[in-house]
């Protein structure tokens, strides 16, 4: 999961190059590099570990005063962080950078007589690339050659020193888009990288592929001429960089919920008649569809799963529809054709997801009808499905998700509430109630975030050793989510169960020195004594119980050794309002300790790889 960039045009390359990468840095932080050719046709890389301003240190005032390069900022997947690994990758006099896995880069290696000096597999692709332009002396025809032998999921740019002013480019899985300004050309693995320059671009489909010399033409894989015309794609406006008074961007990020999920509100929601009004673009009867099935199949990755999960239970229970969640990267193995046919709705924050794409394109290969929440207009995920939905989060530059998911909850709540309407299970005076409970929404995330005290809860939990997350309905997988923001940012072990199968296992667990953090439903819900039962149960054997439940709720209190009230909301919202203190419990507990907060080692914003 990198990302890459190629310019041709009349800036300064070095300039463009290292922008756009900066607006991509989210898809890796362990390396970064560039080649830039000159205004003589020499070629110069540049390559540093770390984040992207090791390489703009690196590079220092050297004065590279070309048009033409390529960029790369990487998450390793072959080969440890090192300069040697870092991209762009060179053989003779091309360099190459590549997003992707070549699955079969072992085979090929056998084929190449070289020395290499990386442990990668983008090394054997500029090598095989390099043989194969030796035979036939065009940079074009050997890509286009090249890429009949490689297996696996790539997105290549490349350029030679013979002919600097060339660059090709083709893909096969992960996007590449090619974006037109005046007199200038770009070629990029993510939109953002052309957010200050052009809103015309082209999305390349896989086994296409493009060739810049002095114009712009396109190819497939035999070779022929293919006619793609730019289309104008509103990019994002607000600029992402600034983080204000905050010291994070993920903590700019949690305050910027309210907002966002009015905005969400504001866009899906008719205000005066108080009716949800679904802004789905595409195939608009996708909802009809849904309920004379009276089935969906869900499919997601981490945060996105776990809020899938509280979809499921929010459809099943307003619109009385069957609701199968799935792992993408389970689903696109598990070969089961007993969804065939059937709705189906794909969840992505970035909308380049790898296992979630590949599932969606399982499930086309099924006939089934794709859906799509993303955060992303005009991703992967969203060009493929037939209806899509905004997530409407804004930019999201901090790795653990925080307003993504909240958002996705709330659209959620909105879809199974569109589809309660459409089957008569929820009635108008029950849509307009429940409109009326969503509309508060913003004001009661703003009152738990100036009543925030997680600081002292975090240093009372850096004490301990682990730490359990319980919650049962909607709240199991609130839990599923606590516990994976405690994990990606603090780097402790944090599991999350449903509360009723504590006597199934993991009560083994429980000591003093264990932390249980319970997700306590209102007093009003039926779960709400089951869930008192089991924190007895912890209690008694000593564990240390840090308890978010609604204020008043005096049993709750009374069993806890922290706890954290919330303003009182009906269960089924509760959730977006609990997101609130697990995401800064974890975000806390991550500063006390020291660690990069914004990028959790080992982890990048967008797995665009498998």
């Amino acid at each position: 999961m990198c990302g890459i960039i190629g310019y041709k045009g009349f800036r300064s390359s070095k300039e463009v190059l290292l922008n756009s990468l900066k607006r991509m840095e989210y898809r890796g932080y362990d390396s970064a590099g560039i080649a830039l050719a000159n205004s003589q046709g020499k070629i110069k890389s540049f390559r540093a570990v770390g984040k992207l301003n090791q390489l703009k240190n690196h590079i220092g005032d050297t004065n590279c005063f070309g048009n033409v390069g390529i960029g790369h900022i990487r998450w390793a997947t072959h080969g440890k962080v090192s300069e040697r690994n870092a991209h762009p990758h060179q053989s003779q006099d091309i360099y190459l950078v590549h997003n992707g896995v070549i699955e079969n880069a072992q085979q090929l290696k056998k084929d190449l007589n070289v020395s290499f000096s990386s442990e990668t597999d983008t090394e054997v692709v500029v090598h095989y690339l390099a043989k194969l332009y030796k035979k036939n002396g065009s940079l074009k025809n050997a890509a286009l050659s090249l890429m009949g032998y490689l297996q696996g999921e790539y997105a290549i740019i490349a350029f030679s020193e013979k002919h600097p002013g060339e660059l090709v480019a083709f893909k096969k899985g992960p996007s590449l888009i090619i974006g037109f300004g005046e007199n200038e050309l770009f070629i990029a693995s993510d939109m953002q990288a052309f957010v200050p320059y052009t809103q015309k671009l082209v999305f390349l489909k896989d086994n296409e592929l493009v060739y810049i010399k002095e114009d712009v033409c396109f190819y497939s894989i035999e070779n022929k001429r293919i006619k793609k015309s730019p289309s104008v794609v509103p990019l994002p406006t607000e600029d992402s960089d600034v983080i204000g008074e905050y010291p994070h961007f993920m903590l700019k990020e949690i305050y910027e919920q309210p907002t966002r999920i009015l905005k969400l509100l504001q866009s899906n929601v008719h205000l005066n008649k108080q009716q949800v009004h679904l802004n789905i673009r595409g195939q608009k009867d996708i909802l009809e569809n849904i309920i004379r099935t009276k089935r969906l199949g869900i499919v997601a990755c981490g945060s996105s799963y776990y809020a899938a999960l509280y979809g499921k239970y929010i459809i099943e229970v307003l619109a009385n529809i069957s609701v199968e969640v799935d792992i993408a990267s389970e689903f696109r193995y598990r070969q089961s054709r007993c969804l065939s046919g059937i709705p189906m709705l794909f969840i992505s924050q970035s909308g380049e997801t790898a296992d979630t794409l590949a599932a969606l394109r399982s499930a086309k290969e099924l006939s089934c009808l794709l859906l799509s929440i993303s955060n992303v207009r005009e991703s992967a995920i969203e060009r493929e499905s037939i209806a899509q939905l905004d997530m409407q989060a804004g930019i999201e530059k901090s790795v653990a998700s925080t307003k993504a998911f909240t958002c996705t909850l709330s659209m959620l709540f909105l879809f199974a509430l569109a589809l309660g309407r459409k089957t008569q299970r929820v009635s108008a005076a029950q849509e307009k109630k429940w409109i009326q409970t969503l509309l508060q929404l913003p004001s009661k995330m703003e009152e738990v975030l100036a009543s925030n005290n997680l600081l002292s809860v975090a240093l009372q939990l850096k004490k301990l050793k682990a730490f359990i997350y319980l919650g049962r309905g909607v709240y199991y997988p609130l839990a599923l989510e606590g516990a994976l923001k405690m994990k990606e940012l603090s780097y402790l072990h944090a599991e999350g169960y449903p509360a009723g199968e504590m006597k199934h296992g993991p009560l083994a667990l429980v000591d003093s020195s264990m932390a249980v953090l319970v997700l306590v439903p209102p007093i009003d819900d039926v779960l709400h004594s089951k869930v008192l039962t089991n924190m007895e149960e912890i209690r008694a054997r000593n564990g240390k119980l840090f308890i978010i439940s609604t204020a008043g709720d005096k049993a709750s209190e009374s069993l806890a050794d922290q706890f954290i009230p919330l303003p009182f909301c009906h269960t089924f919202l509760n959730p977006i309002l609990a997101s609130i203190p697990l995401q800064l419990m974890a975000y806390h507990l991550a500063c006390v300790i020291g660690n990069d907060v914004d990028h959790p080692r080992n982890l990048a914003k967008s797995v665009t790889v498998e």
